[in-house]
């Protein structure tokens, strides 16, 4: 445990000497800030605290929609291939092999700072909007703690339906532009499959960024009304079991993919 650990801490360590990836972690704060610099106007003038909190959870809302589900895949793409390719690039593998440590736990280090990675982007990302709303109007901010969860339990889901994406990277084993693309395919397929089924809701259930970014909504809207003595419908059971059970079957098969195709890379 304490070697996997060291591992860890090295990869983290690649993090903070990699250019690209405080770029990509930057967004994180772009992003929140370009929409509340858009919708600004929406409460300008206005003293009613049920408008003022609408305006967070819209901004809350469209910042998950977009800095998560359509952004955060390509940047596990990205994020994924430093991490996978840098033993490659630097041809370390060698190095590698005197560790006592066996291929299956050198994926499930990278794969563990991967998700770090993405609770860190989920949770900058939302102090952003919080702070930015605030700077607004102080009084639209409420529930945060809650809205920290939401976004930290977002993060994760959307790393391990984003988990393709890394595999189809790691499989045509090309440049870091290449894997950029790649991710930003997966994820834009599923916004297109999306639009294409919108009407057919059995369909669209089952894709996998959607259905995270459903269930991310139903708990949102849950809480909210919950919260204001609205009538509340509950989210039923057969919705949390059909996410915990995509995302499983979604995360078992793409890391026996990463780690089938990562063993061909370090013979």
């Amino acid at each position: 445990m304490k070697e996997l650990l060291k591992l860890v801490r090295c990869e983290l360590w690649k993090y903070k000497r990699n250019k690209v990836i405080p770029l990509l972690t930057m967004l994180a704060v772009l992003f929140p800030l370009a929409l509340v610099i858009m919708t600004r106007s929406r409460i300008d003038g206005t003293q009613d605290c049920r408008a003022l909190y609408n305006y967070y959870d819209y901004v809350f809302g469209s910042n998950i929609v977009y800095s998560f589900m359509l952004f955060l895949p390509c940047l596990i793409g990205s994020v994924g291939a430093v991490l996978f390719f840098a033993e490659r690039d630097n041809d370390t593998f060698k190095n590698i092999r005197s560790i006592p440590i066996t291929c299956g736990q050198l994926v499930l280090v990278k794969l563990a700072v991967l998700y770090l990675w993405a609770v860190f982007y989920a949770m900058l990302t939302t102090v952003s909007v919080t702070v930015f709303c605030a700077a607004v109007n102080y009084r639209a901010v409420y529930d945060f703690p809650f809205k920290l969860m939401v976004s930290i339990l977002a993060g994760i889901m959307i790393v391990s339906f984003s988990l393709p994406a890394v595999v189809m990277v790691i499989y045509f084993n090309q440049n870091y532009v290449l894997s950029i693309l790649l991710a930003f395919s997966y994820s834009i397929l599923n916004w297109f499959f999306l639009i294409l089924f919108a009407g057919h809701e059995m369909i669209v259930k089952f894709l996998p960024l959607i259905t995270g970014l459903f269930w991310v909504s139903f708990i949102l809207d849950y809480r909210k009304k919950a919260l204001f003595g609205d009538y509340v419908s509950p989210v039923h059971m057969s919705d949390h079991l059909r996410v915990f059970v995509s995302l499983m079957i979604i995360f078992t098969l793409s890391v026996t993919l990463i780690l089938r195709f990562y063993k061909k890379w370090s013979r």
